[in-house]
């Protein structure tokens, strides 16, 4: 059987594209999949699903206008749970116009192949009235991978004004 010379170049560029599309892969997974500090033997969803005040974890992406690409985790939050030292009066006075409580981590995704860095991590909380109070703190999902338990949720930032 003769060999055809155009079949080489095209079988090479066929077997770059796969490995580019592979380098390539999707920022969320390649977020979820990353290990980093503090604890590089777990993946970053693995660390926010073992979590203990967290009730579920939902993954996004956009492309920064920058051209940077962000992935953010948006872990809803049992304050409840996480906060059982308050006074369940306390608790209710302080949460009754909250809508929602969250954290946000935020990483970004770059190079080829991509990796994934942290870029931020924030306690969220939007009222029933529309604001969103969110805090800050570089040693949220330090806490979080370590599971210990986080005290600015209890009552600090979570008392929306009332309407």
């Amino acid at each position: 059987m003769r060999r055809r010379p155009f079949l080489q170049p095209l079988r090479l560029a066929l077997l770059l594209l796969c490995a580019g599309l592979a380098a390539c892969g999707d920022p969320v997974d390649v977020a979820r999949e990353a290990r980093l500090a503090p604890d590089a033997s777990v993946s970053v969803a693995e660390a926010l699903a073992r979590y203990p005040y967290f009730t579920r974890v939902v993954w996004s992406s956009r492309e920064h206008k920058d051209g940077r690409i962000i992935v953010e985790a948006a872990c809803e939050l049992n304050v409840a749970a996480a906060c059982r030292q308050v006074a369940p009066a306390s608790l209710a006075l302080a949460t009754q116009n909250v809508a929602r409580d969250y954290v946000l981590a935020r990483f970004v995704v770059d190079g080829l192949p991509r990796r994934a860095r942290a870029l931020e991590a924030l306690h969220v909380t939007e009222c029933v009235n529309g604001k969103r109070l969110s805090m800050a703190d570089p040693k949220l999902l330090r806490a979080v991978y370590n599971r210990e338990e986080i005290p600015f949720f209890c009552l600090e930032g979570l008392n929306c004004a009332g309407q």
